[in-house]
């Protein structure tokens, strides 16, 4: 926090085939990150009133949930209060963003009784690390200093038949990054999902027979 001034981070799951320069946060900016890509039963839509679980993830990390702006989540593309991914962001680690995600996932998991009743549907459990981040960030970070990663950016390989045909990417070598979550152990022809020519196909092929000639299915490093 005391040397650096952009922390990146990126999930385990993703692929990096370009320069990923989004991620500089230039002079203004104190986070750069993209909103969900599923509501996924846990975002909230706009308007709607908040439920016990983002009550508690409000209360936790001081956010007045009146204050809360709208984001639009990408592949269903429903309005939904501030709620984000975290696959593929950038923040400023002076901010003591990552501290603070660390402290309050740990508090609410820590929660027994909250846990039990409001993270029974199972992807609320799941997602709980992307709701906790985004209330922090809302409380760290102003609306002036948040930018959007442009698509190219965390592109979920993923879910690109379930993207609006505007949002979907032409082509592997178009991306900075992209994540691919578990595409990787479902679909041994991953690399037929998007157009790629030479030679990043064949970069892609050679890292996925490596990867399971290691034994090991969760893709590249």
């Amino acid at each position: 926090a005391e040397g650096a001034e952009t922390l990146a981070w990126r999930d385990p799951e993703s692929v990096v085939v370009s320069a990923p320069r989004a991620l500089d946060l230039g002079p203004s900016a104190a986070v750069a990150l993209r909103p969900v890509f599923l509501v996924n039963a846990v975002g909230l839509a706009e308007g709607a009133p908040v439920d016990a679980y983002w009550a508690r993830l409000f209360r936790e990390a001081g956010v007045d949930p009146a204050a809360v702006p709208a984001v639009e989540s990408l592949a269903d593309e429903k309005r939904i209060r501030f709620y984000v991914n975290c696959g593929v962001i950038a923040w400023r680690p002076g901010r003591g963003i990552g501290r603070e995600w660390a402290r309050a996932l740990s508090a609410v998991l820590a929660d027994g009784p909250w846990r039990q009743e409001h993270c029974a549907d199972p992807r609320r459990l799941v997602f709980l690390h992307q709701a906790v981040l985004s209330v922090v960030l809302l409380a760290r970070t102003t609306a002036q200093e948040r930018r959007w990663l442009p698509p190219d950016h965390g592109y979920p390989l993923n879910l690109h038949d379930r993207l609006p045909e505007a949002k979907r990417a032409r082509r592997l070598e178009d991306l900075a990054c992209f994540l691919y979550d578990t595409l990787w152990d479902r679909e041994l022809d991953w690399l037929s999902r998007v157009p790629v020519t030479d030679p990043l196909r064949a970069w892609l092929a050679d890292a996925d027979r490596r990867a399971r000639g290691a034994g090991y299915n969760a893709g590249p490093r």
